[in-house]
């Protein structure tokens, strides 16, 4: 076990390696401690356990080889389009340029490979013979704490094999999946470089311009999972923005913000594609241009220079939105809730960009915010919320089970975090205005329940607490009246409010869908869940 482990943890968490470890006990736990009778048994027995161990070892070797050369996951977005496009040429001249490495890491597989084989079968043997040293009366005692060792652990293999997420960790599964992965983003390629260039092609055809008062430098924050009720900006009880906090008067905090949805891929198109016509009607996600227009193909097209920078490793955002960009950055190579990739690390491809020559940029920042896994969102030396305070006594008054109360202390600490990386990023934003006019925009693209009204943590597509979200404006010119941030707004016309704060002249804005705008008029969204009041 402990050299699986080690294996595993060469590149993944200590969490991760011990799921992977379980998952890979249980060949020796059933054909380890079968004595075959025959040959022709033991030869059977012992080559099932050298292929399962040979599949656990590969995949850990070359787990541990990529993230040393390349900081990635093989099921990064990185990996999967790097091997999509790969032809086999390529590979082979992939393979003659990295043959020192690669027969490194091959030995370190072969090794680990026989030492599995020759050790598991020896402690396999030991774990059946009474232990040495203990009295004869003590044995049978130490003899039943010994069985419930072996119960325990019997059981937590059950246990990583019962669990879905676990089990698509298993070799066997997960890189067959690997492979479809990259034979579907294959597939895709020319599909989502076609609609990519509808998208440009629709905005060019649509006239749009810039106003002559148009803002040199415009950044959008998109955040992820972040519930405007846990922000003390917002009057939440624990201090968890106390740097956004400080600049409160400067800043419009609307106040009644909803999300259309309670997962990121159906709410970042919602934000960032409109339709070209005046009608207030919903917005397919999945709308096709001409019908439809996209924020930053408009951007684009009236002249500005848009940056994308994420801290997401996630593949259909990133060719669906962010290729959209001229300048791409993605310092996150891990997918999912296994990364720990903290969200300072954009902070120096913003400096960059900013930095360029171009009269007008925008810059749209998806940042992983409050994405579980709560506590890998901020570092671990980061003074952590405690339960000790009136949120924890409310949420035990609440009859809160201890780990949700333990998540939410998490969760609280991530947006304390968070709320540094935001202020360091409106800052950026504030300098700029010395050269022109500057706007920042920060949105989250769906909420999270964390025990706000039931014993669930993560994302909740039946609560409304999936759905309530901060949106913050800064401008050089000033914040908007109390009246205008008191007004609902729903995620899914934010698009039309960009498209005014960049200042775009576009024959498709619908100035009953801008927030900022006199003629605004609210309408109710459709929501999943029952929302007794949209004010609140």
């Amino acid at each position: 076990m402990g050299l699986v482990w080690a294996l595993y943890a060469l590149s993944l968490s200590a969490v991760q390696a011990i799921k992977l470890t379980l998952l890979a006990l249980p060949a020796w736990l059933l054909l380890g401690r079968w004595r075959a009778h025959t040959t022709a048994g033991r030869w059977m027995c012992r080559s099932v356990l050298a292929l399962w161990a040979a599949a656990f070892v590969a995949d850990a070797v070359v787990r541990a080889y990529l993230w040393w050369a390349y900081g990635s996951a093989p099921d990064s977005a990185k990996m999967l389009m790097a091997v999509a496009n790969t032809a086999a040429q390529e590979s082979a001249e992939y393979l003659e340029h990295a043959k020192i490495r690669l027969l490194a890491c091959g030995l370190l597989a072969v090794v680990a490979w026989v030492a599995l084989l020759w050790a598991a079968p020896r402690a396999l043997a030991a774990g059946a013979r009474p232990w040495h040293g203990l009295g004869n009366r003590s044995s049978p005692r130490w003899h039943l704490v010994q069985q419930g060792c072996w119960l325990l652990l019997i059981l937590l293999v059950l246990v990583a094999y019962a669990s879905k997420p676990w089990r698509r960790l298993h070799p066997m599964i997960w890189w067959p999946a690997w492979s479809v992965s990259v034979a579907e983003t294959r597939a895709t390629w020319q599909d989502w470089e076609r609609q990519r260039d509808a998208w440009l092609s629709a905005a060019q055809a649509s006239g749009v311009g810039k106003r002559s008062d148009a803002p040199h430098t415009v950044m959008l924050v998109i955040t992820d999972s972040v519930n405007r009720d846990n922000l003390s900006l917002y009057g939440y009880a624990r201090p968890t923005t106390p740097l956004l906090a400080q600049q409160q008067a400067q800043l419009s905090v609307m106040r009644y913000v909803w999300s259309v949805a309670a997962n990121t891929l159906m709410t970042i198109p919602s934000m960032l594609r409109l339709q070209a016509s005046r009608n207030p009607t919903e917005l397919a996600v999945n709308a096709q241009p001409p019908a439809a227009q996209d924020v930053l193909a408009l951007a684009r097209a009236a002249g500005y220079e848009v940056h994308w920078i994420s801290n997401h490793d996630d593949l259909a955002i990133q060719q669906r939105h962010g290729a959209l960009a001229q300048e791409q950055a993605y310092p996150n190579h891990t997918p999912g809730r296994a990364s720990k990739s903290l969200d300072e690390v954009v902070l120096p491809y913003v400096e960059q960009a900013l930095a360029r020559p171009a009269k007008h940029k925008l810059l749209v920042v998806h940042l992983l915010g409050a994405h579980p896994h709560y506590s890998a969102r901020f570092p671990e030396t980061f003074e952590k919320f405690g339960d000790n305070d009136a949120v924890a006594q409310q949420l035990r008054e609440q009859a809160r089970w201890p780990w949700i109360r333990h998540l939410r202390h998490d969760y609280d600490t991530s947006l304390r975090y968070h709320d540094q990386v935001l202020s360091r990023l409106l800052a950026l934003t504030q300098a700029q205005a010395l050269r022109g006019s500057a706007v920042w925009v920060m949105v989250s693209d769906h909420g999270q329940e964390v025990g706000h009204e039931r014993n669930h943590a993560g994302h909740s597509a039946g609560t409304v607490a999936g759905y309530r979200i901060p949106l913050v404006v800064w401008r050089d010119s000033g914040p908007w009246p109390e009246q205008v941030t008191h007004q609902p707004v729903r995620g899914d016309w934010l698009g039309m409010s960009l498209v005014a704060l960049l200042g775009l002249e576009w024959s498709g804005y619908d100035p009953s869908r801008d927030v900022f705008n006199p003629q605004y008029r609210w309408q109710p969204p459709d929501l999943p869940v029952a929302v007794p009041d949209f004010l609140k």
